[in-house]
């Protein structure tokens, strides 16, 4: 009955569009969820890597503004901000002396795989700072040291090999060192 109510020419286009409009099959659904679900979760590793990147880029940046800091501080005072001193601390002591407007925080100020990201400041001494400063903060990347002789904090013993990457353990630090 098919074949009178349509020509040969119709029915093979009736046919065809029959073929194309059936929707798609379990298997073809499931390939294409497989394949957004691989690239969502390699877009997703990378981010996180550059959002890593870019903070440790940023506490990099921050030290070496510090560091310029208390190198002003020190052209004007002839010694270190020193006493026993955290970074607030030295924030509150650069800025009354006019070094530095705002200190800056770390970007995440937390706890992440054990690590508290936060900036520290040592310069050697509780009452006189005359010698050397160094200010430094754990890094969340694993690029190779650039100071591989340093396996402590900064230090009188290790502060002449002056700024850079360092590790303790595993887990990596940046340095801002001056004397």
């Amino acid at each position: 009955m098919i074949k009178k109510m349509f020509s040969s020419k119709q029915f093979s286009n009736l046919a065809i569009w029959q073929y194309f409009s059936r929707g798609f099959t379990l298997i073809e659904l499931l390939v294409v969820i497989a394949i957004i679900g691989i690239l969502a979760t390699v877009v997703t590793i990378n981010y996180n890597h550059a959002k890593e990147v870019s903070r440790d880029s940023k506490r990099k940046a921050d030290l070496e503004n510090v560091a310029s800091a208390i190198t002003i501080y020190y052209a004007e005072n002839k010694a270190y901000p020193s006493g026993e001193i955290d970074w607030n601390g030295l924030a509150t002591e650069l800025r009354n002396k006019g070094a530095i407007s705002t200190m800056p925080v770390d970007p995440t100020e937390d706890t992440k795989n054990g690590v508290f990201y936060h900036y520290e400041y040592n310069c050697g001494s509780e009452t006189s700072c005359k010698n050397w400063f160094a200010v430094y903060v754990p890094l969340e990347g694993s690029e190779n040291a650039t100071l591989p002789n340093v396996t402590t904090q900064p230090d009188s013993t290790n502060i002449s090999y002056g700024s850079g990457t360092y590790k303790i353990g595993e887990q990596l630090y940046y340095r801002v060192a001056g004397k």
